[in-house]
């Protein structure tokens, strides 16, 4: 049968071969979790039965995520993967032309965990990206000079989403920014999930945009570093601050969830090269990340303003984060709304000065002794060498941090995933229309789904009601 390189594969839990090996050697109980994963996907038993070796390459590399989710997103049959009944095997995209996996790809490609996951030649080590517009091609997400499109979508696709956005958009031109909320899906009814739910809703949140041209073409990108500086940040801390830039077609496209944010917003042609120009001048560059002031939520807004979206901050302090992540018992909202309505005035003044002189002493003292250290354990004062690119201007961090230390530390501001989610869910202007996409497998999900509005829907006022959001346009 030959022999093919396989690589760990986290979400499958795949066994690691560090040399080459048969497809003999593998055994049954083996083969059977691969064929039960191939067909969740959808795919066809026979394909797999009939060419084990293709199959099994593109389970393990991750490749059959993006192959079926572009034809998923293009919904053109057998448009990315099909199966060659002449030469048995089965095959997909490569440079534009069909080929087949178990002679084309099999022997030559393996998976690394780089980057939330890349396709690398297992000879030049470089690496591959497969793209919906030619299939498997020499692309480096992060290094590629030219910042391509990732799929192009159908007339019948643009007009829907136009109509979509309930606005007549003379230029076709859209731009997208989306999160996904994974940490907040729980049981109502439990008193535990109760206690943590304002928790899980201020888990941080990756956000990512796409930009969308009068001809179709989607372009998809979001704040990524290379496995490298993953490490460096490792090892330097949560607080510091390493290299990153936009990426072609971001990481969390074709990952699985349980509901996915859409906001879609009509810009002009204009507006659209205006950004796409400011993220090919970004990938030129080195875009420093940092979680507290750099993040790839405030990649995002950026991107959204300069496409001309009056999307509001999403700055908050970290009391104000700590407050808003306690369970609502220990908030005592309703408590301070009767004290503020039955309490003369008189009374109120000096609970409240007492209040307030005590919380800054205690903040003050918390700060010094347990935040201040702990922001110095974990990084703030780090970072990782510059690249040899030119530092983009409006976005760059000094290489050498200063070590910065807060008289109180609960003033410290962050760029934070909530308030982008929440904006999302509240969304009430005249432009922007905001969807949750349910999960039917690996897809973009550009437009809603026709035939899944009734369970889309209700997955949009569950998120309402998490977040405690009522005035969603819809």
């Amino acid at each position: 049968m030959g022999v093919f390189v396989i690589v760990s594969n986290s979400r499958f839990n795949l066994p690691y071969f560090h040399t080459k090996k048969n497809l003999s050697d593998l055994n049954n109980n083996y083969i059977s979790r691969l064929k039960g994963k191939w067909s969740n996907l959808g795919l066809q038993d026979q394909w797999f039965n009939d060419d084990l070796k293709g199959a099994t390459t593109l389970l393990v590399t991750r490749l059959i995520f993006p192959i079926l989710g572009f034809q998923k997103t293009r919904d053109v049959l057998d448009s990315e993967i099909r199966f060659n009944h002449e030469k048995n095997g089965i095959e997909i995209r490569m440079q534009g032309k069909f080929v087949l996996v178990k002679e084309k790809i099999s022997n030559q490609f393996i998976f690394s965990k780089e980057g939330g996951g890349t396709i690398q030649h297992a000879i030049t080590k470089k690496n591959w990206t497969y793209l919906g517009t030619n299939g498997l091609l020499p692309v480096d997400r992060w290094t590629h000079r030219e910042f391509l499109p990732v799929v192009q979508l159908n007339s019948t696709q643009l007009l829907r989403l136009r109509e979509h956005t309930n606005k007549s958009s003379i230029d076709n031109c859209f731009i997208q920014i989306v999160t996904v909320p994974r940490n907040v899906w729980s049981s109502p009814n439990s008193y535990l999930t109760g206690l943590k739910q304002n928790y899980k809703k201020n888990v941080p949140l990756h956000a990512y945009v796409r930009l969308i041209d009068k001809d179709g073409f989607v372009y998809s990108t979001g704040f990524g570093s290379t496995d490298e500086q993953d490490q460096l940040q490792n090892e330097m801390g949560y607080f510091s601050t390493i290299n990153g830039m936009p990426t072609i077609l971001d990481y969390e496209e074709f990952r699985p969830h349980k509901g996915r944010v859409t906001t879609t917003y009509p810009i002009s042609l204009d507006r659209f090269n205006q950004t796409l120009n400011k993220i090919r001048e970004d990938r030129r560059s080195t875009i420093r990340f940092n979680i507290q002031i750099q993040n790839c939520n405030t990649l995002a807004i950026k991107y959204l303003k300069t496409a001309g979206v009056d999307f509001p901050s999403i700055n908050m302090s970290l009391r104000d984060i700590i407050y808003e992540t306690l369970p609502d018992v220990l908030q005592f909202r309703k408590s301070r709304e009767i004290f503020n309505k039955y309490t003369p005035q008189l009374v109120k003044l000096l609970v409240n000065g007492i209040y307030t002189i005590l919380r800054t002493l205690i903040e003050y003292l918390i700060s010094i002794l347990i935040l201040n250290p702990l922001f110095i354990l974990y990084g703030i004062n780090r970072s990782s060498k510059l690249t040899d690119r030119k530092s983009s201007e409006d976005l760059l961090i000094a290489a050498k941090r200063k070590i910065h230390l807060f008289s109180n530390a609960f003033d410290l501001q962050v760029d934070f995933s909530l308030k982008t989610i929440e904006r999302q869910l509240s969304h009430s202007d005249d432009n922007g229309v905001t969807w949750v996409h349910s999960y039917n497998g690996p897809n973009l999900s550009i437009v809603p789904n026709q035939t899944n509005q009734v369970a889309d829907r209700a997955l949009l006022h569950q998120l309402q009601s998490i977040y405690s959001l009522k005035n969603m346009v819809l």
